[in-house]
């Protein structure tokens, strides 16, 4: 993986397409993988329910610098319980959305944000940090969904799926 990832950051180099701040070396850089429930699918109405995040740095997942945070909820949806295990109330201490969304960006300050179908948690990252007057995230992202998708070897033997899950 880590000879297909420097493969695929060889060729935006080579179109002059490597965002700025990156290098060829995967170890100077930091990741952060990052996976959020919500209380839905909809990113105008629906909330936050948890946020997840683990740095990459060096070749090495730093799991004891992992952050895990259970917001306070405004807004539920009884209904989506079976599919996240979150209740309303639950063993896990709530913090407000505010400070989840300080956490995460001292978390994630720098590095680049990797998750599956990324665009979705962060959608629903800026329209918290939009409620919490904080600016959305700047940094690179790597979406391993669409990674996953361009990495296929395109053959009319290969049906390519629109969505690909873990």
């Amino acid at each position: 993986m880590k000879r297909q990832i420097k493969s695929w950051m060889e060729s935006l180099r080579g179109r002059g397409e490597l965002p700025e701040g990156w290098t060829e070396e995967l170890d100077s850089n930091t990741f952060v993988v990052v996976d959020t429930e919500t209380t839905g699918l909809d990113t105008e109405k629906d909330r936050i329910l948890s946020l997840g995040a683990v740095k990459i740095r060096g070749g090495t997942i730093r799991v004891n610098e992992s952050i895990e945070v259970f917001l306070k909820q405004e807004h539920f949806d009884q209904t989506t319980v079976p599919i996240h295990g979150i209740l309303r109330e639950g063993r896990h201490t709530r913090i407000s959305e505010q400070e989840a969304m300080e956490q995460f960006r001292a978390y994630s300050q720098d590095a680049v944000l990797v998750g599956h179908h990324l665009s979705f948690d962060l959608k629903m990252m800026e329209k918290a940090l939009e409620r919490s007057g904080l600016p959305k995230p700047d940094q690179p992202c790597l979406d391993t969904g669409l990674l996953y998708r361009k990495s296929l070897i395109n053959s009319p033997l290969l049906r390519k799926k629109e969505l690909y899950s873990l």
